[in-house]
């Protein structure tokens, strides 16, 4: 509004140096304040403040009042499927109360398999657990319904999907969601994850390119060979290595066969005479190249490992090194014989055996089933590379047999890769175990895995009981929440159990 702009330039002004004129005004006022400019009986001060009233007050007459236009806020649309059980839903109550994430992984789960709904009155809660435990947000996301997908538009820290297709969160989404579009790509369509990676690389940045490749399968890359061995050419070491890791596990690359032509040279069968000379039998000979191939440690071989001596020499730990990335079939096609009678061979040489943890971390490398159980034959040494090879009945009587040996690195591949109850046996090695060390395996740690104990153990926790009455006490609380919790586990499957569908 001019007017008013001429009104508050001549407040800062003075009015001795400049006065309001009519024409300063808006056509309304004109007549008005001329007729107050020309007033003898009040001074120029006066006039201003009685002109610049009229300007405000004309003002203020001709402004609308504010209005408030509130969303509609459309009302959730029905539910399609069914809630949960009043037993089910107090179940899960008495979870979120003891802050069980096992359990709650569990109740999901079979909630989700009835095909069934969390009740309304907990979706707020599972909506904040799902904001702070990102590994449990598909699995609620199962359970919320169409009321919880609804309520989750009122808060932004509740919108953990956006709606978008895989190929959209690709070209807009941020690293993380781009990140999880290619490997969903890859499992369904390798070839189109790899044409997204092809098509983006020239655009990305090296740290990008790194975050890209890291920790993605190899199998996406095994009718891409060429475009990702071209990636060895990179100027930045670590996408370098990024692909140099994924080479590694495939059998075809160029990166692999350097490593077999190089050892298979080394690694023979042959035949010798017994003592008398009535008969003979096979043998694995293995000979020392005199020189290994120059490539093999650009690639990440070690030529100077700290050596024992008196268990490989120098060379021979090169040989290690290379047999850790051997596909065990290789091995098959080269000697020409069945797992089980190469296994034993190498067994009963004296380098030979040496070899087998090398051979073992290759079969779990390339996902050998047919070798890793040729492993637990062994009563010397324990293969920790082949457990998730291995049926489950044959990993966990493996498991027991050498819980003493390495029982935290065992009791950490069955809470991170295992995924049913345990069996009995290796639960009863674990709770002795754990019995002497509560401190260590704490409240927290059961309400994270209780679901992976069997319901079976809880009328046997007395007799894991320690000797000293100090970590006795300490135990029987202990033991007390493992109760608990267990119970509660009894009660969540006994809620779902009673149902079809």
């Amino acid at each position: 509004m001019p007017s008013w702009n001429n009104i508050i330039q001549t407040a800062q002004l003075g009015t001795e140096k400049r006065q309001l004129k009519p024409a300063d005004m808006a056509p309304e006022l004109q007549e008005t304040v001329s007729i107050t400019q020309s007033n003898p009986a009040i001074d120029r001060e006066e006039q201003f403040l009685q002109s610049a009233a009229l300007a405000f007050n004309y003002r203020q007459s001709g402004v609308l009042p504010a209005t408030h236009s509130a969303p509609v806020i459309t009302p959730a649309p029905p539910e399609e499927s069914a809630y949960c059980s009043p037993i089910a839903h107090q179940a899960l109550k008495d979870i979120l109360l003891y802050e069980s994430t096992g359990l709650l992984s569990l109740w999901l789960k079979l909630c989700a398999e009835k095909q069934l709904l969390a009740r309304p009155e907990v979706l707020p809660v599972l909506l904040n657990t799902a904001m702070q435990q990102k590994a449990l947000r598909p699995a609620i996301d199962a359970c919320l319904g169409h009321r919880g997908k609804w309520l989750a538009r009122f808060n932004e820290d509740w919108q953990f999907t956006s709606g978008l297709t895989d190929d959209e969160l690709w070209e807009t989404g941020s690293p993380q969601q781009r990140k999880q579009a290619l490997l969903r790509a890859g499992h369904t369509d390798p070839e189109k994850a790899v044409a997204w990676l092809k098509d983006t690389w020239p655009k990305e940045n090296a740290a990008t390119r790194t975050e890209l490749l890291k920790d993605l399968p190899a199998a996406f890359f095994e009718t891409n060979l060429p475009w990702l061995e071209s990636l060895l050419q990179e100027k930045s070491q670590k996408v370098k290595e990024e692909a140099l890791k994924l080479l590694k596990r495939i059998p075809m690359s160029s990166v692999v066969q350097l490593y077999w032509n190089t050892i298979r040279h080394c690694v023979s069968i042959v035949t010798e005479k017994t003592m008398l000379g009535l008969s003979s039998k096979k043998v694995l000979q293995i000979k020392e190249p005199d020189a290994f191939d120059e490539q093999i440690f650009k690639t990440g071989i070690e030529r100077n490992t700290s050596v024992d001596k008196n268990y490989l020499s120098a060379d021979g730990m090169v040989i290690y090194q290379l047999a850790e990335y051997i596909p065990p079939h290789f091995w098959e096609a080269h000697l020409q014989e069945e797992p089980a009678v190469i296994f034993d061979l190498f067994l009963k040489n004296k380098t030979g055996e040496k070899l087998l943890s090398a051979m073992g971390m290759a079969a779990y490398r390339f996902g050998n089933e047919d070798w890793a159980p040729l492993f637990t034959k062994d009563d010397k040494r324990y293969f920790h590379d082949i457990l998730p090879l291995l049926p489950q009945d044959l990993r966990e009587r493996y498991m027991v047999k050498f819980f003493d040996i390495m029982p935290d690195g065992i009791i950490r591949f069955l809470t991170e890769n295992q995924q049913e109850d345990w069996g009995m046996d290796i639960t009863r090695s674990f709770m002795k175990y754990v019995a002497n060390n509560h401190y260590h395996y704490n409240r927290g740690f059961y309400n994270k895995f209780i679901h992976l104990l069997p319901l079976k153990i809880a009328g046997e926790l007395d007799s894991f009981s320690p000797d000293d009455d100090y970590s006795k006490r300490g135990w029987t609380e202990m033991a007390g929440h493992i109760l608990q919790l267990l119970s509660l586990k009894g009660q969540t499957i006994q809620a779902f159990q009673s149902i079809n569908h």
